[in-house]
């Protein structure tokens, strides 16, 4: 499977933001990897917590700002964020059950839900 990668067509025009952006994408394409090759399920786990954290980061960040400019968005971006995380850890528990099939078929879930959302819905505070 080819995973989308970041461009600066993803770009939200914040230096931060899409440096989040960025980072999540690669952690996802490292994942993958990992994922597909059947690597040490403790290196599979490090990295999954380190995407678990990121992500945490990142949606704190952005509720924050749409808190600062008074988005009406900020309760369905919240909850879509809580499901993100939601299937990272579903990810996460196929890992620790060895059921490395099952997680391959959610990294692309990851992946393409990630890049959907920041092109349909963080574009909209394209600075």
């Amino acid at each position: 499977m080819t995973f989308k990668v970041w461009n600066d067509n993803f770009s939200v025009n914040n230096p931060t933001m899409d440096a989040d952006h960025q980072k999540m994408t690669e952690l996802i394409g490292h994942l993958h990897e990992l994922v597909t090759l059947q690597q040490n399920r403790s290196l599979i786990n490090l990295l999954l917590n380190e995407l678990v954290q990121h992500a945490e980061s990142h949606f704190c960040r952005e509720e924050q700002f749409l808190r600062e400019i008074d988005s009406s968005d900020l309760e369905i971006q919240s909850i879509q964020h809580e499901l993100y995380l939601e299937k990272v850890r579903e990810c996460r528990a196929c890992i620790e059950r060895g059921e490395y099939s099952k997680a391959r078929q959610i990294i692309p879930f990851l992946n393409n839900w990630f890049l959907y959302h920041v092109e349909t819905v963080d574009m909209k505070y394209k600075q």
